[in-house]
């Protein structure tokens, strides 16, 4: 590994080190986007659990006024049962597009104990109700309608179970998926549960003390249990709606039919007002009337609110899509900043040492002229000027070795005179060394000649003292006749050495 590292690059070291950096904060984004990923499909799964509700809770309302008109007239009952047939269709419809995401199937509901809230299970019921209902009596009726409204219930409760509605993040798209969900199905089942009572009551000769009981309860619930929980569901929304992803321009919207469903609900409540029989008495048309106002009146505001509850929630949805996007882009800039600056620092690296490299090149290829001038006080700074002071002095080491090698050539060039000189005295001198070699080989000649003449001499030397000896020894004898034969021996000798070649004459 440490291999691999040294062999490479400075640019590619840096693009490994910026890779490095890079791994974590991919991570963290891919985190961050799968979470944003998640909320979004959690947004857009209540989408379809609200979509999925519409036709249940408009099968609701048609199906509650069935119930109320079953042995009336007959064009306003087979208006209502081809309302709630319309309505089926669209279960059917929304069942085909998010039954299978929202779990609505037999597993999915045998697994909630909901087995018979399937669409196909609650359209057969309904078949086999408007097949039977001409023969059943009011109770089987009211009991077959409340077994239907409960099937209904039962799969709103499942799919806002499903699809997340009724674990919604926001106060403000909480609060109104309470009030759509539950807050207002729940009085409309009371409201629907309350009408058939007063229709039951009310149509006895005498009102007795056990209706009156029931009614009071009624609309004691109704007013604490269900009213206010509608309330305050709605405007908790409205108010909190400023507090996530922006303002939902639309919501007031709410607020029209919100007034006018207080204004219904309160007027039924003091309708329901009453402590004895006497005053309840005479008032079953108004309290039947005001209730199928409210009914209306609710199912005007659920549909309002259910408009808005989408719009809330496509903004969500655009909100964490825009935050998605802006992550990824704020990532992407941060990265081609971050490369970015990888490539200036590596080419602030890269091409000063290239620079470098180029002038110890030149260094190389003898080429001294050749400076850098990288003002810096980095490490590259320092290398620049150590490859300049390099080649100055070397430019001075050449120059001082340029002067020396002029001063030996002159040096040189005056060795050359003083050695044509000494050639020109030497030929001089051989020339006189062959005259004097000549001279020297007649002297030695002569020499040997003196030597011949010195060694004759010599032999006459001993010669005449041998004969000096003698004539000694006769001397006394023969005196006179000595000194002439001495005299004839002096000239034989002078002859004798002047008949030499090249002889020398010497005196006695």
């Amino acid at each position: 590994m440490p291999n691999l590292l040294t062999s490479r690059r400075i640019p590619n070291k840096l693009l490994w080190i910026s890779l490095s950096f890079s791994l974590p904060i991919a991570v963290l984004l891919y985190f961050m986007v799968a979470g944003i990923n998640d909320d979004i499909t959690f947004a857009e799964r209540e989408l379809a659990g609200n979509e999925y509700q519409r036709p249940v809770h408009e099968m609701l309302r048609h199906l509650a006024r069935h119930q109320i008109l079953v042995g009336g007239p007959e064009l306003e009952i087979v208006s209502e049962q081809g309302k709630v047939d319309q309505a089926l269709q669209r279960l059917e419809g929304v069942q085909r597009l998010y039954g299978t995401s929202l779990q609505v199937t037999d597993t999915g509901l045998a697994q909630r104990q909901r087995s018979g809230s399937a669409p196909s299970d609650i359209a057969v019921a309904w078949q086999k109700l408007k097949s039977e209902q001409a023969t059943l009596t009011a109770a089987s009726n009211e009991v077959r309608h409340r077994q239907l409204r409960d099937a209904l219930r039962q799969l709103v409760t499942h799919v806002g179970d499903t699809s997340n509605l009724i674990l919604d993040p926001d106060l403000d798209t909480y609060y109104l998926t309470d009030a759509t969900l539950v807050g207002i199905p729940r009085i409309q089942n009371r409201m629907t549960d309350l009408r058939q009572s007063v229709r039951t009551a009310f149509a006895k000769q005498e009102l007795d003390a056990s209706d009156l009981l029931n009614l009071v309860a009624t609309a004691r619930l109704l007013r604490e249990a269900d009213f206010k929980h509608v309330v305050d569901s709605l405007r908790s929304a409205l108010a909190e709606d400023q507090n996530f992803h922006g303002i939902n321009s639309t919501i007031r919207q709410i607020e029209p039919p919100l007034e006018t469903f207080i204004t219904l609900i309160e007027g039924l409540l003091k309708q329901l007002d009453v402590s004895t029989v006497e005053q309840a008495k005479g008032r079953g048309a108004e309290i039947d009337a005001q209730l199928l106002k409210a009914l209306d009146a609710s199912h005007q505001l659920r549909e309002t609110a259910s408009r808005e509850l989408d719009q809330m929630l496509r903004i969500r949805i655009s909100h964490l899509k825009s935050k998605r996007l802006l992550s990824l882009f704020l990532t992407a800039l941060a990265l081609t900043v971050a490369i970015t600056l990888v490539v200036f620092v590596a080419r602030s690296i890269t091409v000063p040492l290239s620079n470098c490299v180029t002038g110890l090149q030149s260094l190389a290829n003898r080429d001294l002229t050749r400076r850098l001038h990288y003002q810096s006080v980095s490490e590259i700074g320092d290398i620049s000027a150590a490859v300049d002071q390099a080649a100055d002095g070397m430019l001075g080491a050449i120059k001082s070795i340029r002067a020396s090698a002029n001063e030996l050539n002159r040096a040189a060039d005056r060795q050359t005179d003083v050695s044509s000189q000494m050639s020109a005295t030497a030929e001089q001198t051989s020339q006189q060394a062959q005259r004097a070699s000549a001279v020297a080989e007649q002297v030695s000649q002569n020499t040997q000649a003196v030597s011949l003449a010195v060694s004759e001499l010599s032999t006459a030397i001993r010669e005449i003292a041998n004969n000096t000896q003698q004539a000694a020894r006769v001397a006394p004898a023969f005196m006179s006749s000595g000194r002439c034969v001495r005299q004839r021996s002096i000239a034989r000798e002078q002859r004798g050495l002047k008949a030499q070649p090249g002889g020398m004459a010497f005196n006695r």
